[in-house]
C-alpha cells in the first residue's frame, strides 16, 4: 500500500497542473475588447506580416469617397416646371379678374415663390387686366401661351447650378419675337423665374465609380516588429491593436456558453476519471 502513495500524489499532481493550464488564459488575460483597458502588456513574440481589413476597409472607403461626382439630365423637371408656370399663371388669371385692390393682388403675386423678386412694374401689368398699366386680355392670352413655351424649351438643355444665372439672363432671345418689348421683357422675365437646374447626381454611375475605386485598392499589409509593444496594461484597447493581436494569436479565448459547459463537462470527466485512480491506489487519501 505504502508503494501507491507517490502514484496517487502524481495523480493530485497531474490534476492541479491540468487545472491550472486549463485557467490560465483566462486567470491571466481577463477580458480582452475593443474599449475596454487591457489586462496586461501584449508583446510581439516575433515578427508578423498580415493584411489589416480595417485598414484595407478605410483606405477602400476613402478612395469610393474621392470619386469624381456624375450626373445626368434629369427629363423630368422641363415637364415639371412647365406645368408649373402655366398653373401659376392660370392662378394669376383668376385674380386679374378679382374685385380686390391692387394692393392686395400685389401681394398675393408676390406670395409666388418664383416671383419673390420680380419687378414692381411687372408685378403690375400682371395685376391690372387693362391697358396701359396692365396687360389687355389678348396680349395676357399670348403672355399665358408663350412663358411655359420658354420655360419648356430652355428646360431642354443642360443647366448646371453655377450656369444658372447666366441661362437667365439669355432667355430674351428664346422669346417669340412677334411679341412687342414690354411683353418680350415681360415674357422673358416670368420664364426665367421657373427655370431651375436640371443637372442631378446619377446615383448609379456615381456607385459604379466608388466600386471600381474600391476594388482597384489593394489590401493593407501591416509589419509587426517582433517585441514591439501591441498595447499596454490599462490603455484602451482600440480596433487597430484587438486586431493586430489577433494575427499574433494572442486574443485569450473567450468562452461563450456552449464552450463553458464542454469545459465543466470535460473537467468532470476528468476529475471523476483522476478521482477513481485516486481510490484505487489510496483508498485514505481519496
Amino acid at each position: 500500500m505504502a508503494r501507491r502513495w507517490p502514484l496517487a500524489f502524481l495523480a493530485l499532481g497531474f490534476l492541479v497542473a491540468l487545472l491550472l493550464v486549463l485557467a490560465t488564459p483566462w486567470v491571466q488575460n481577463g477580458s480582452v475588447a475593443v474599449g475596454s483597458p487591457s489586462p496586461r502588456d501584449f508583446t510581439a513574440p516575433r515578427e508578423q506580416r498580415y493584411t489589416s481589413e480595417l485598414r484595407s476597409s478605410a483606405e477602400r472607403e476613402r478612395a469610393a469617397a474621392a470619386v469624381a461626382p456624375a450626373y445626368r439630365l434629369d427629363m423630368a423637371l422641363e415637364a415639371l416646371q412647365r406645368q408649373r408656370a402655366a398653373d401659376v399663371l392660370a392662378n394669376i388669371a383668376l385674380l386679374r379678374q378679382s374685385p380686390e385692390t391692387l394692393d392686395q393682388k400685389r401681394a398675393w403675386i408676390a406670395g409666388f415663390p418664383e416671383f419673390a423678386g420680380l419687378r414692381t412694374e411687372a408685378v403690375d401689368q400682371l395685376a391690372q387686366a387693362e391697358a396701359p398699366e396692365g396687360l389687355d386680355p389678348p396680349a395676357w392670352d399670348r403672355l399665358a401661351e408663350e412663358v411655359p413655351r420658354v420655360v419648356g424649351q430652355v428646360m431642354r438643355q443642360y443647366i448646371r447650378s453655377e450656369d444658372l444665372t447666366a441661362v437667365r439672363s439669355e432667355i430674351g432671345a428664346v422669346v417669340d419675337p412677334r411679341l412687342d418689348a414690354a411683353a418680350a421683357r415681360l415674357a422673358g422675365d416670368l420664364a426665367a423665374a421657373f427655370v431651375v437646374p436640371n443637372r442631378i447626381p446619377d446615383a448609379k454611375a456615381i456607385a459604379e465609380r466608388q466600386r471600381q475605386a474600391r476594388e482597384a485598392m489593394k489590401p493593407v499589409e501591416i509589419v509587426v516588429p517582433a517585441g514591439s509593444i501591441i498595447v499596454r496594461k490599462g490603455d484602451l484597447l482600440t480596433p487597430e491593436a484587438f486586431e493586430a493581436l489577433g494575427a499574433l494569436g494572442l486574443l485569450p479565448r473567450n468562452l461563450d456558453s456552449q464552450q463553458l459547459l464542454s469545459l465543466l463537462l470535460s473537467l468532470a470527466a476528468l476529475i471523476a476519471v483522476l478521482g477513481a485512480a485516486l481510490h484505487h491506489l489510496n483508498a485514505p487519501l481519496f
